[in-house]
């Protein structure tokens, strides 16, 4: 056995015992991927290296691979720990759906990512409220800068079924994601 495959060991070894079962196991997974690996060179050096001076680097670089991607899925796993993730209610799941039905991405945003034309949908529940956006998506106004056309319009079950989808997406923390909208200083200070 390298000295690498030690190294990897040692980590393996180490951080089990402070994680969760099923970090664990893809834990010894890893290590017995990395034994299995280092058998394979060692039993068949003559197919996978044709010189003995290949060989160190070649183990050093597989236990390199290894080792970062023992690494790097320890720190996702870290990240996503902590998190509580909730289940989607399921009339959260019919507004997602009406969401994408009538192409509301077109225009809007949803965590940043969608249309810029519409704004933010991320915190319009918390913003507006479940009558305010009732009545916009039931009794579309006009849009901002057109004469005649109006927002789409949606049935009184599709507009509850997307209420629910914002008042799902309102739950997901989010860092304070979208970032406030940064005003000119002559605004903050009561001048207009």
């Amino acid at each position: 056995m390298s000295l690498g495959m030690g190294t990897i060991l040692l980590f393996l070894s180490a951080t089990a015992p402070f994680k969760q079962a099923r970090f664990c196991c893809f834990l010894d997974f890893i290590s017995k991927a990395c034994i299995e690996t280092f058998n394979i060179i060692d039993n068949k050096k003559k197919c996978l290296v044709r010189s003995s001076a290949m060989q160190f680097p070649l183990k050093i670089f597989l236990a390199t691979v290894f080792l970062s991607l023992a690494l790097f899925s320890f720190v996702i796993y870290d990240s996503m720990a902590g998190n509580n993730l909730q289940n989607v209610p399921s009339e959260a799941v019919k507004g997602k759906m009406v969401f994408q039905k009538r192409a509301c991405i077109e225009c809007h945003t949803v965590f940043g990512n969608g249309g810029y034309y519409g704004g933010d949908l991320t915190k319009a529940y918390e913003k507006f409220g479940s009558n305010g956006l009732r009545e916009y998506l039931t009794q579309p106004p006009l849009l901002s800068g057109a004469k005649k056309k109006r927002h789409i319009y949606l049935s009184n079950e599709e507009a509850e079924e997307i209420i629910a989808y914002f008042h799902f997406l309102q739950s997901i923390p989010n860092m304070d994601w979208p970032p406030r909208p940064v005003y000119d200083k002559k605004e903050e200070s009561g001048v207009k």
